[in-house]
Parts: C-alpha cells; sequence; structure tokens
C-alpha cells in the first residue's frame, strides 16, 4: 500500500484548479515515498523540491530567499536531524518567514503525546501517514 493516495472519485484535474501553485519543500528519508509524494503533489500543480533528511532541510530553507518555499513538508522520524529538530531550527532562525511558513508533519504516529511534541517544535499541523492527498490539499491551498 502506498503512503499517499488521491481519492479515485476525484481526479487530479478538478482537485489542481483549486489549490494555488506554490513551491513545496518535501522532506523524507525513504526515497520512495519522496518519489510517490512527489509526483502526486506536481500532478496537484506545485513545485516540489526535495530534502532527505533535517539538516538538509533547514540548509534548503536557509540558502533561499525569503518566500521561496510556500510550506515546507517533513516527515518526523529521520536520520541526521529529526522533523521536530528542524522544524525548531527553522522557527529560530532570524529569517521574518521563518515565523509564518508552514510546517506540515507527516507521521505514522499519531499519539496524543506526538503531537504535543510536534507542537511544540513549531510545526504548523499533523497529518499521518498513509497520506491522503484529499486531507493534504485541505493544508496546502489554505
Amino acid at each position: 500500500m502506498s503512503m499517499f493516495r488521491i481519492k479515485e472519485e476525484e481526479t487530479v484535474g478538478q482537485e489542481s484548479d483549486r489549490l494555488s501553485k506554490s513551491r513545496i519543500l518535501l522532506v523524507d528519508d525513504n526515497d520512495l515515498s519522496r518519489e510517490i509524494a512527489s509526483e502526486l503533489l506536481s500532478m496537484h500543480g506545485f513545485i516540489v523540491e526535495q530534502a532527505t533528511d533535517g539538516a538538509e532541510a533547514v540548509n534548503c530553507f536557509l540558502n533561499h530567499e525569503e518566500g521561496y518555499y510556500g510550506v515546507i513538508l517533513m516527515d518526523v522520524r529521520m536520520p541526521v536531524m529529526d522533523g521536530y529538530e528542524a522544524a525548531r531550527t527553522i522557527r529560530k532562525s532570524s529569517r521574518s518567514d521563518a515565523l509564518y511558513i508552514p510546517i506540515i508533519a507527516m507521521t505514522a504516529n499519531s499519539f496524543p503525546s506526538d503531537r504535543q511534541r510536534a507542537k511544540e517544535a513549531g510545526i504548523s499541523q499533523f497529518v499521518e501517514k498513509p497520506l491522503d492527498m484529499k486531507v493534504l490539499s485541505r493544508f496546502l491551498k489554505s
């Protein structure tokens, strides 16, 4: 079963018409998960850039001009630097967009303690894997 899915009754064209075009930083250490998510997001009209861990995500964010990314979609369990630490590092940076960029955590862990940890790290939203594109679309178009 894929970690990412689109509801069968919804066509890609219909959904992408409602979503604004935006650049997403997709962060996941799993190559297959990143590939699938990137393809689905691209089909929905998003420009997708990828990072393989939290440290790479922080570097990508800090090495582009403010406002370059519209959202960060980040797995929370990764080597080198996990998504929680990456979110904290981004939020603590001196850039003004660090305060408002949506950081959406992706994880299979949906316990209240995980949600609390995400909130404390400065994560804006928390979506569960397997990721449903219809659910994610609500966060991405707002």
